[in-house]
């Protein structure tokens, strides 16, 4: 992978469009077709308890959105079981990536961005 592709990035049922920061290869973490763990950016909007989105309110706000993901390991990734022994509980399983396609990219959630507070919606 190349610094700048973009992949798509799923985490808590959720897919995001995501940029490619750099990889790293570990054979043991790697995917079926020795696919490499990633550095990811996303943009991910401010939720309240309740799942809704915040408005955004000047620039400290706006850099909340930028998300970066370290080690991300490709969605075919499974430990074997020698594997599974050695790290038990220790390896969190988090987020996957899998190949962009433009035909298919991650449909964003809907954005309050732009207009106000989202209780006045």
């Amino acid at each position: 992978m190349n610094v700048g592709e973009l992949v798509i990035y799923s985490e808590s049922g959720q897919d995001y469009n995501a940029l490619v920061l750099g990889e790293r290869n570990f054979p043991a973490h790697a995917g079926k077709n020795g696919e490499p763990l990633l550095t990811l950016a996303f943009a991910k909007e401010r939720t309240d308890a309740h799942g809704v989105p915040l408005p955004l309110h000047g620039t400290g706000h706006m850099l909340e959105l930028v998300q970066i993901r370290l080690d991300v390991a490709h969605e075919s990734h499974e430990y074997d079981e020698e594997q599974q022994r050695k790290f038990e509980r220790k390896a969190y399983d988090g987020g996957r990536w899998r190949a962009f396609s433009p035909a298919k990219p991650a449909e964003p959630p809907k954005s309050t961005w732009g207009r106000g507070s989202a209780k006045n919606q």
